[in-house]
């Protein structure tokens, strides 16, 4: 009941972010040089957008809300099923991505100390939460199923690990952006101070 909702926040915080991303990889080649994490944040952030854009495509072609998604026939999904899962898993790596680059990139900016620890281990957990959830979603209904345990549909589980994934991208960006906030902050307060 509230798919355009959920459109309208992909699309909203898809472009958000890429518009960020803009602003990091400023940020970063004024002060590191060139960094591969604002073009994986980026990419996870059209990703998002377009998870929006693809859900609205597919309401406008079906001329209605598209079929509940059929979680025990994946194979057999309608095709803005495998669209939309495709989508989410790039949004997924490259904001992992993302992660271990941006790590990478302030490694040595005292500015930033304790940041590329934090993007490390927020990339870790989204990299095991990525795997576990591949993992869970291809083999695990089947086995289950398999020794006579429930139906072969997929667990609550990825559901929830999906959403602490989510979580943990979402809140990795909004510290990175805390921090960029506030060093851009204190370049502006030493310039102000040195011209008055």
């Amino acid at each position: 009941p509230n798919a355009s909702l959920m459109n309208a926040a992909f699309i909203g915080y898809g472009t958000l972010t890429f518009l960020f991303a803009l602003g990091l990889r400023r940020a970063l080649v004024a002060a590191r040089g060139a960094s591969p994490g604002p073009a994986y944040l980026a990419g996870s952030g059209i990703a998002v957008a377009l998870l929006g854009v693809e859900w609205l495509v597919a309401l406008a072609l079906r001329g209605g809300p598209p079929l509940p998604e059929p979680v025990a026939l994946r194979d057999e999904a309608p095709l803005f099923v495998r669209v939309h899962d495709l989508l989410a898993l790039a949004a997924y790596v490259f904001g992992t991505l993302a992660c271990f680059a941006t790590a990478a990139t302030v490694r040595s900016d005292p500015r930033w100390r304790g940041y590329d620890v934090y993007s490390l281990w927020s990339g870790f957990l989204a990299a095991g939460l990525i795997g576990s959830s591949l993992l869970v979603d291809v083999r695990f209904p089947q086995a289950l199923a398999a020794v006579g345990v429930g139906d072969g549909t997929l667990p609550a589980v990825l559901g929830l690990a999906q959403r602490v994934l989510t979580l943990d991208l979402e809140v990795w960006v909004a510290v990175i952006a805390a921090r960029l906030l506030f060093l851009s902050r204190a370049h502006v307060l030493a310039a102000a101070s040195r011209i008055g």
